[in-house]
């Protein structure tokens, strides 16, 4: 979860690897950088953290603790565990 700076070096080792773009997703909730991180590593994009742990056998929390309060801290981890409890409850 993120498309920051952190998230794209992780994607890029991925790739580098021979992970298939096709199962790597990143969330953002700017469409701009969805759209860059999308253009420059061929990646899955969605602003929707509940697609992005449905469509994923591992999440990777990428984001920074360098928010400028500590609710922006509190933001991904928040939707993180929303996503995870959806997934219980269907599965």
């Amino acid at each position: 979860m993120g498309a920051g700076n952190m998230a794209c070096s992780i994607f890029g080792g991925l790739i580098e690897d021979g992970w298939p773009k096709n199962k790597i997703w990143a969330t953002a909730r700017s469409e701009a950088t969805l759209e860059k991180v999308k253009n420059q590593y061929g990646v899955q994009v969605t602003p929707d953290n509940h697609q992005a742990v449905r469509q994923s056998e591992v999440v990777v929390l990428c984001v920074s603790v360098a928010a400028e309060n500590k609710e922006q801290q509190r933001i991904p981890l928040r939707a993180l565990k929303q996503a995870l409890d959806s997934l219980r409850r269907s599965g």
